[in-house]
């Protein structure tokens, strides 16, 4: 059976029509309309009896003034006109958007006619509207962004000057508060009475506190900007610990508490930054002895691993549950227990010596039990390169 291939494409053309809501019409050169679809008038907004022999722009007012384009069509210098997206108010509950496109054709006797093609674009059109929408919140939300990461940068440049601001006019009179202390302890021991030594013991290791104090809040904006800089050399770990321990040892006596140093016979090699090393033996000691009660016990011991040194601070305290563990190095975490037992603290010191450890390329790790003592146990580096 012969079919014709002219039947084929108008039965196409009409399933395509119908599937894809594609509507059409020719037209003459002049623009009037010589032919369409039945499907054409569903896209005029206030469609005639008859729209045959009628000019395009008079249905359609998107089209006033498009005669240029056709000439440019007609020349080919132009393949095509597109109208995408024209917004339609069909009634007061009702409206879509509709696209055009303008193609040259010809039909029977009108040579240098056209075809109008129209399609339904409500759905692609509120979809880019949606996209368009989307990408200027996102801009804004970028802009948002880094104005508050621009605010954020000053605002830690400006603590940072702070924080060294404060640093330098605190630690002037406290270096004198500390000095003249010692030099009473040192100098009126035997004229003073018990209590009056006692007095100024805890002097001493109040302003030792602070001024440690002061050292942490330098280092913590040094490792928030990514500043801290490790100054290392070969040294013997057994003078690093044991230099800071002496220097803590009003703290310990404050509290009635005993300190047991485990310093092996021979030296204890280390390759580490020794201000930043006693800093973190100051932090550990601290704590043990903030978080041990009165005439407690704290061991601080010596030992080699390998091409490593262990450092170990162990004390007979208040303990912590593991819950409390997983937290621990976290910056600014407090344990519950303590924050109800009015200990004070920051939260600085263990974020500061995991810190320091972690530069050193070194390891830590914690055990406790709730009323059962904790221990921290350090690893840390004895030569360059490990």
């Amino acid at each position: 059976m012969n079919i014709d291939a002219s039947q084929l494409e108008a039965v196409a053309a009409q399933k395509l029509a119908s599937t894809q809501n594609l509507a059409y019409a020719f037209l003459a050169p002049d623009l009037t309309i010589i032919a369409h679809s039945e499907s054409f008038a569903n896209y005029l907004e206030n469609p005639p009896a008859q729209i045959i022999g009628i000019l395009l722009p008079e249905l359609c007012v998107e089209f006033l003034g498009i005669e240029s384009s056709l000439v440019e069509i007609s020349t080919g210098n132009l393949s095509h006109l597109q109208l995408d997206h024209v917004y339609q108010q069909q009634s007061d509950s009702f409206s879509r958007y509709v696209s055009y496109q303008i193609w040259p054709c010809q039909l029977d006797q009108h040579t240098d006619a056209f075809c109008l093609l129209v399609n339904d674009s409500t759905k692609t059109a509120v979809l880019e509207q949606k996209l368009m929408q989307e990408r200027n919140e996102l801009r804004l939300a970028k802009a948002e962004l880094a104005q508050a990461n621009a605010d954020l940068l000053r605002l830690n440049r400006l603590k940072s000057i702070f924080l060294a601001m404060a640093a330098h006019d605190l630690r002037t009179p406290l270096t004198v508060i500390l000095g003249y202390s010692q030099l009473l302890e040192a100098g009126l021991s035997s004229e003073v009475n018990k209590r009056q030594l006692e007095y100024l013991t805890t002097i001493s290791s109040q302003a030792e506190w602070l001024d440690r104090l002061i050292t942490n809040l330098l280092s913590l904006d040094q490792i928030e900007e990514g500043l801290l800089v490790l100054d290392r050399e070969e040294c013997d770990l057994n003078l690093v610990v044991g230099e800071t321990l002496n220097f803590m040892a009003g703290m310990v006596t404050s509290k009635q508490q005993t300190l047991q140093f485990d310093s092996p016979l021979t030296p204890t090699p280390a390759y580490v930054d020794v201000n930043r090393t006693q800093q973190i033996v100051y932090n550990l000691l601290g704590n043990a002895v903030k978080y041990t009660p009165p005439a407690g016990h704290i061991i601080v011991s010596l030992d080699q691993d390998g091409a490593e040194s262990v450092l170990t601070v162990k004390d007979n305290g208040r303990g912590m549950s593991d819950t409390e563990q997983s937290h621990l190095f976290e910056l600014y975490y407090r344990t519950p227990g303590v924050k109800q037992e009015k200990i004070k603290g920051t939260g600085l010191g263990l974020f500061i010596v995991k810190s320091m450890v972690d530069a050193h390329n070194g390891r830590i790790v914690v055990e406790s039990a709730l009323n059962a003592g904790t221990a921290f146990t350090i690893w840390l580096p004895q030569k360059p390169g490990v």
